[in-house]
């Protein structure tokens, strides 16, 4: 279909019968305390369904039906991991002058917590890492640090 919605609703996830579809999924979580509980809230969402706002073309956002219905597959109550990271240690860096150092060290804040799930041993199928909005306004191309907020190297 050329729908992804729509093929989904009418057959389903395409390795539904395959004996390698997973009937759940383990989560890790990397963020600050506070994306961390926000993400606790999106995984409750995520359970059951979405319906759109009635105003919005439903073509652009059809119904969600909730992760088990649409893809087969148990979305979990609660993360298998979860890293949480110091929220006041991701703004400073995220603060930095030169971008490419600004970014790069918000992602290694990122990535060392990824390692931490890695290494823990336990089976975790996705990572998400929760980023807060600083972040996103200051770490994407063509964004600017305000100069009353750069930290100088």
């Amino acid at each position: 279909m050329a729908d992804p919605h729509d093929g989904l609703t009418a057959f389903g996830p395409f390795d539904a019968d395959q004996p390698g579809h997973p009937q759940s999924i383990s989560l890790g979580v990397v963020g600050s305390a506070s994306g961390v509980g926000r993400f606790a809230d999106f995984s409750a969402v995520m359970r059951g369904p979405i319906l759109p706002d009635p105003q919005a073309d439903p073509r652009l956002w059809p119904m969600f039906p909730g992760f088990e219905a649409a893809f087969d597959s148990e979305w979990p109550v609660a993360p298998t991991r979860v890293v949480e990271l110091d929220e006041v240690k991701i703004e400073e860096v995220s603060r930095l002058r030169d971008p490419y150092q600004r970014t790069g060290a918000v992602v290694d804040r990122y990535i060392e917590g990824i390692e931490r799930i890695r290494k823990s041993g336990d089976r975790v199928d996705t990572v998400i890492c929760v980023v807060p909005d600083f972040v996103y306004a200051r770490c994407r191309p063509m964004s600017r640090v305000p100069s009353g907020f750069r930290r100088a190297i």
